[in-house]
């Protein structure tokens, strides 16, 4: 990675040099100071960065609720989280996700959205085909060097969750990927372009995944061959290409070219969110970051209730997840712990009054910079074992079919047993005793998959990079973009802000929002309500 010495020394020595040619010049008349630009507050028409609006509504395209039909969708019609999209046979549908992800569906297909939010798209194919087209950063290794690390192209890149009858296909890159889902239960996974993980397996463009009766079979194919679906699928992405192209006729794009001063005021609902998650002291314990179809049981309480995104949990709650939600909850600041679908846990004070998680069902994973100094911070327990987390690190817990208790130690250190258990081991816990080995080689499922990535600015051990990376998440409509309604076109099409984006297709989008071409942290271009940097930073 390019260090912060070279990239300094690469801006000031042309500024030097610049220096010196201009201080050899014969001595000019000095020029009258030209007025500075007034910086304008862009009016904001037309800008959006929802997922779950509805870009292209062909055929019998309508949505469901429960399973009853409840409307026919038309473009700008916009889904919530439960809400399902049947195509019936010769319609086709897009779908705008997180900004920069389009998802397409073709006729005869089901797809229900699990998650909408810009940090966590989540979406289930119970039948059919889709396409999913993930817009890439061309230059991102200007900002973060060639050897981009996995844990930075996982914030940049918030992954994208299909959930099929054979389990989940998880994408962490820009590219374009396609599920189809047979009525003989089989799945075909296949990735043009990027890099996904499905049933443990890492699949490269190219590649293939077969899954039948929850057996994978990899295999090549050929990226040029497709069927009309995968031919619409690239007409829309050449469209909308154009479309983004067409906008710098627009006022919005000439008022920024006159003076990159200029910037939008947009309301972004989620960033205070993100924000909240960022900021939380010490003091604020349990709060919950993510809550996919997860419910609570509080002791005052005589039943199981939804359990809400920025609430916070109280010691002898009981959380439970179903069988295709998780959760995220940050225990304490610097610490977030994530929950498998079909999961149960109870959140406990430990007798110093700090934190322990009793894992009854499904698995955890704890990703802390919390350093213990041998002190234990936080208590995971499991089949009446203690496993006292030491030192910041990864940790995976599995309450196994069996009743048995398996930890996995990534990085960092435990103590359970009066025996602790270091980096690289993993320990199953049963009557007979403990067994301890190493883990070796072990595919990934989509559950630790995603987290890895939700936990990726505090697992990364460079500092600098771990501050950008939260900063990127607050600040993702200014980095990434938003979308755009072109009239002409009669959709929205992306509008990138400080970095550049192009189709996996081929094609850029050329027109933008911002007001340099790289990032600089400390000083935000569009600006938002409640803007994290401060008011008036321009």
């Amino acid at each position: 990675m390019r260090s912060r010495t070279q990239t300094l020394a690469a801006v000031l020595i042309p500024f030097l040099l610049a220096t010196a040619s201009a201080g050899q010049q014969p001595q000019q008349q000095k020029q009258p100071k030209q007025p500075t630009p007034q910086i304008t507050t862009i009016p904001v028409e037309g800008f959006n960065m929802k997922g779950g609006v509805v870009n292209v509504a062909e055929g019998d395209v309508a949505a469901e609720l429960g399973g009853v039909p409840v409307r026919r969708l038309a473009p700008k019609d916009e889904l919530t989280a439960g809400d399902a999209v049947r195509v019936g046979g010769g319609g086709r549908a897009e779908v705008l996700l997180n900004p920069g992800a389009y998802l397409r569906l073709s006729g005869g297909t089901e797809a229900a959205f699990l998650d909408l939010s810009r940090e966590n798209s989540k979406v289930k194919i119970t039948g059919g085909s889709a396409i999913v087209e993930v817009l890439e950063i061309p230059d991102i290794s200007l900002t973060f060097g060639p050897s981009v690390p996995d844990e930075v192209l996982g914030v940049i890149y918030p992954p994208v969750t299909v959930v099929t009858p054979q389990g989940e296909f998880v994408l962490v890159r820009g590219g374009v990927y396609r599920v189809d889902a047979g009525a003989d239960g089989a799945c075909d996974f296949r990735v043009f372009k990027g890099m996904a993980f499905v049933a443990g397996n890492k699949v490269r463009e190219g590649t293939r995944v077969v899954v039948s009766n929850g057996t994978p079979a990899v295999s090549k194919f050929d990226r040029e061959a497709g069927d009309a679906f995968d031919g619409w699928s690239r007409e829309r992405a050449s469209l909308l290409v154009k479309s983004n192209k067409s906008l710098k006729n627009t006022e919005w794009s000439r008022q920024l070219r006159r003076n990159r001063r200029n910037y939008f005021e947009l309301k972004d609902d989620e960033r205070p969110a993100v924000a909240k998650e960022q900021l939380t002291v010490s003091a604020l314990t349990g709060l919950v970051a993510i809550a996919e179809d997860a419910s609570v049981f509080r002791e005052d309480e005589s039943e199981w209730v939804p359990l809400e995104q920025e609430s916070s949990l109280e010691f002898g709650d009981r959380v439970r997840t179903g069988v295709e939600g998780r959760a995220e909850l940050l225990p304490y600041a610097n610490c977030k712990l994530h929950l498998s679908g079909d999961a149960e846990l109870e959140y406990l004070e430990r007798p110093d009054g700090g934190t322990a998680v009793r894992l009854l069902k499904g698995s955890a994973i704890v990703t802390s910079k919390l350093e213990g100094h041998d002190r234990a911070l936080l208590t995971l327990v499991a089949h009446q074992t203690r496993f006292e987390i030491l030192r910041e690190g990864t940790y995976r817990l599995n309450v196994l079919p069996d009743g048995r208790a398996e930890l996995l130690v990534y990085e960092g250190k435990v103590r359970a047993d009066g025996a602790e258990i270091k980096k690289g081991k993993r320990a199953v816990f049963q009557e007979a005793g403990s067994n301890v080995s190493s883990i070796g080689n072990r595919s990934l499922d989509g559950f630790e998959v995603w987290s890895r990535h939700r936990a990726a600015a505090l697992s990364i051990s460079d500092a600098w990079m771990a501050y950008f990376l939260r900063v990127f998440r607050r600040e993702r409509a200014y980095y990434g973009g938003v979308w755009f309604f072109d009239e002409a076109a009669g959709a929205y099409t992306f509008v990138p802000g400080v970095w550049d984006f192009r189709s996996p297709y081929g094609g850029q989008y050329s027109t933008k929002f911002r007001g340099s071409s790289y990032p600089n942290v400390r000083r935000p271009l569009f600006h938002m309500q409640q803007p994290w940097f401060g008011p008036g930073v321009h």
